[in-house]
């Protein structure tokens, strides 16, 4: 299903409706809410994609495009499609998780997903699977998505929230503080004081800004909504396993919670323990 940008509709001045994912990422917008992940670095994510009608400007919130990067080219771009404000009068996968992959002919959609739907490729990323799943979540503004590409501490995506919905009396925590725990980049074991050491402003904006989930003080982020989960691989302290949010978040959370370091590191899921 090719996605030109030359198409039109009838009317003069509407429908009131954006570009998907591909088109957006090449145009740079939002470009300081972007994430990219790959199989060699970043190779999950787990948690809030936020509409593309969200403000662009609140640069440390949650991601607003995510692009899967396939080394021989052909990358899969994620957006999500909310029906309101200036998109208002798109026609076609309102309020719907849009997966386009780009190439030279074009965009084309692979999958619109709603909640509890998935999509699945094992013909990408050199051999590699990935999936996406889509699950329900506390804010209807946004969507809530689950992104693994070849193994994955998770296996088994999730298809309902994999933290409890935040309530009054539970918000998300506000005061960040930088993980003590050393995580992946570039197939080597870094710390937030590897980040603060040289470069620190490209170091943490680099591949749409994963280090500034791990070390969210070194990287001088502000989140108004509260802090959020690391997105990369981490080691535990006690064995050098590496493992993701997502891990803690798929069973026994209030045990793993209380392993030296992991709530800092996942302030969402365990900021009920």
């Amino acid at each position: 299903m090719p996605i030109q940008m030359g198409y039109s509709y009838a009317e003069d001045e509407n429908p009131r409706m954006c570009f998907n994912a591909a088109k957006s990422w090449k145009l740079g917008w939002y470009s300081d809410r972007t994430r990219t992940l790959d199989k060699w670095n970043a190779n999950v994510y787990s948690g809030e994609l936020a509409g593309i009608t969200a403000n662009p400007g609140w640069a440390t919130g949650p991601p607003m495009l995510l692009k899967l990067d396939v080394s021989s080219g052909d990358d899969f771009y994620l957006s999500y499609n909310n029906k309101e404000s200036f998109n208002s009068g798109t026609k076609a996968g309102a309020n719907e998780i849009r997966i386009v992959q780009d190439s030279n002919s074009g965009s084309t959609l692979q999958a619109s997903l709603k909640v509890d739907q998935s999509w699945t490729s094992s013909k990408v990323f050199g051999g590699d699977s990935v999936i996406v799943s889509r699950y329900s979540g506390p804010d209807p503004s946004s969507a809530y998505v689950y992104v693994c590409i070849g193994a994955c501490d998770q296996i088994d995506p999730p298809v309902s929230p994999p933290v409890p919905a935040p309530s009054p009396k539970s918000p998300a925590p506000s005061n960040c503080v930088d993980s003590q725990l050393k995580f992946l980049v570039n197939k080597r074991l870094r710390s937030c004081n590897w980040v603060k050491q040289n470069n620190t402003a490209n170091r943490c904006s680099k591949n749409g800004g994963f280090a500034a989930t791990h070390c969210p003080v070194a990287c001088g982020q502000t989140v108004p909504r509260g802090c959020i989960d690391a997105t990369k691989r981490f080691a535990l302290q006690e064995n050098g396993a590496l493992k993701s949010c997502a891990w803690v978040a798929k069973t026994s959370t209030q045990k793993r919670c209380r392993i030296s370091g992991v709530a800092d590191t996942c302030p969402v899921t365990c900021k009920d323990f």
